[in-house]
């Protein structure tokens, strides 16, 4: 019997332990990407946080490992997006649980800004506006509030929301400041738990510029981007924004390895480019040094894509001055000159010529 308690003891250590492990991977890895949101929606990161690790289970679930879903988020009427099915709470009209439909995104960090999304958009203002007169370090209010307006099912929903917060202390990033010129985060000069309360809701926009430490955040063809800071890997950038560096890898198709050391100014992508540009503009003249993948993320065109509008073979670059259409395919005889795997051995290129 001392035998078989022990056993349980032991295991219950080691499942507390690797809980607490799995916790700490995933807090380390959306820190930054919750405080940025706090700042820009007034959702305090704790919250955030702590529904994220609620929802996916500290990261584990089949829904946040397969969809990058975080949050639990369903697909709901105006979702035009990918779906991914599993068994919820949907009930057919007799009563049987039927498949429901979850939002299916390219990465992490969309997770979290959609969560933003879905509680600050307008058909959701009368569901969850009252939430936004609490401070954003009352996370207490937040989650009880949370409960109230039906975001989820469980009774213990608050609690569960108020147990993790106080066990992580995650209550300690409702009042921090973006990154520091180095790049750590550092606790505002005020850390007084009496911050004034805003009564108004702080709209946010899919397309809104926002920074979060030293990374500004924007759009180009409709697909959320930033720029390098320089110096740091590819690696590194992923954790301070909260992306999965493979996910960078498969969206900027020339970043090939995780500790690429990336320029300043160098275009990040955090989820697919489109297979056209979408702008006014509908083709580009090729700049001296200038290459296909600087082109194809400028303008936010998957590479393959670009190439294939321009009749180009991959891997092929163009000679200065020839334009390089984005926005539809090059008309007949306007293929541009171009230079083959120029990159492989510079003594043996072969020009090809306008047709």
């Amino acid at each position: 019997m001392t035998r078989v308690l022990l056993i349980s003891l032991h295991l219950l250590v080691v499942n507390s332990l690797s809980s607490s492990s799995h916790a700490d991977e995933y807090i380390n890895r959306y820190k930054e990407i919750a405080i940025s949101e706090m700042q820009r929606t007034g959702i305090p990161a704790s919250i955030k946080l702590a529904q994220g690790l609620l929802e996916s289970n500290w990261g584990r679930s089949e829904l946040a490992r397969k969809a990058n879903n975080h949050f639990g988020i369903k697909c709901g009427g105006k979702w035009n997006g990918d779906g991914f099915y599993i068994e919820d709470d949907d009930r057919d009209k007799k009563g049987k649980i039927i498949p429901s439909c979850f939002r299916v995104f390219d990465s992490a960090m969309e997770s979290y800004i959609a969560h933003s999304e879905f509680l600050t958009t307008e058909d959701k203002v009368g569901r969850y506006s009252f939430l936004f007169q609490y401070s954003s370090n009352d996370y207490k209010s937040w989650a009880r509030g949370l409960k109230k307006a039906g975001y989820a099912t469980d009774r213990k929903y608050s609690g569960k929301l108020i147990n993790i917060i106080e066990r992580y202390e995650l209550y300690e990033y409702d009042f921090y400041s973006p990154e520091d010129q180095n790049g750590k985060i550092i606790a505002s000069v005020s850390e007084s738990k009496n911050k004034p309360k805003s009564s108004r809701l702080r709209k946010s926009s899919q397309n809104q510029s926002y920074r979060s430490g030293n990374y500004d955040f924007s759009t180009i063809n409709g697909v959320r981007m930033t720029t390098a800071i320089g110096g740091e890997t590819l690696e590194e950038l992923a954790l301070r924004t909260g992306a999965d560096v493979e996910e960078l890898m498969k969206h900027n198709e020339e970043f090939g390895y995780r500790t690429k050391l990336m320029e300043p100014g160098e275009i990040v992508f955090f989820s697919r480019k489109k297979r056209s540009y979408k702008g006014e503009v509908e083709f580009h003249a090729m700049a001296d040094g200038e290459t296909m993948f600087e082109i194809a993320q400028k303008y936010g065109i998957k590479l393959a894509n670009l190439y294939a509008k321009n009749k180009m073979p991959k891997g092929a670059e163009p000679l200065p001055g020839q334009n390089i259409y984005v926005s539809k395919t090059a008309p007949k005889g306007k293929r541009p000159a171009y230079t083959k795997h120029p990159r492989r051995n510079q003594d043996t290129e072969f020009l090809f010529a306008i047709e």
